[in-house]
């Protein structure tokens, strides 16, 4: 029960960051809380995926998958969604078939999405030849709000952004 509530949280985090309130206003960006959303709820029902039936897990496959469709062709950020399904099913040892969709899916829209688009807007196959700066975004990003408390001083963000994130991940690894 604690797993889609830790889901939830995470993804909160980042959905409702303050430095990212404009977006709410602004029409051209409410892609990326699509994207988040849609992400948000693949990760949850995968959380929910039961080991025995094969057909409810099959079904609730299918359903992640176009969930984590919908986030990555509402904007880039929904890439990501993919491999947390894929690593996610494989740790809680879903069977077989409910892997196989969820990376076929995963195998099929990211070639999509890298042939028709091009990469879209940012192009993320630059973040993965510096996984660094990515950290650090997420990091900055999720402390924020402390930045902004602090009269923008970006220290005080990484530092309390790493401590989130080192939080999320123990978290993780404990669940």
């Amino acid at each position: 029960m604690l797993r889609p509530f830790a889901v939830i949280l995470c993804g909160c985090a980042l959905y409702l960051s303050p430095l990212q309130w404009e977006n709410l206003v602004w029409p051209n960006q409410i892609l990326l809380y699509t994207s988040l959303i849609f992400s948000l709820l693949a990760l949850s029902i995968a959380t929910c995926i039961s080991k025995l039936n094969l057909r409810q897990q099959v079904f609730r496959a299918l359903l992640c998958s176009f969930l984590a469709v919908c986030a990555t062709f509402s904007f880039g950020w929904g890439l990501v969604v993919w491999p947390a399904l894929v690593i996610h099913g494989l740790l809680v040892r879903w069977t077989w078939q409910g892997i196989l969709i969820v990376l076929l899916s995963a195998v099929l829209t990211i070639t999509v999405y890298f042939t028709q688009y091009g990469g879209g807007p940012g192009n993320p196959i630059e973040s993965l030849l510096n996984p660094l700066s990515v950290v650090n975004f997420t990091a900055l990003l999720l402390g924020s709000p402390v930045a902004v408390v602090a009269g923008m001083n970006y220290t005080l963000g990484y530092v309390s952004g790493y401590l989130l994130l080192g939080t999320f991940g123990y978290a993780a690894y404990r669940i």
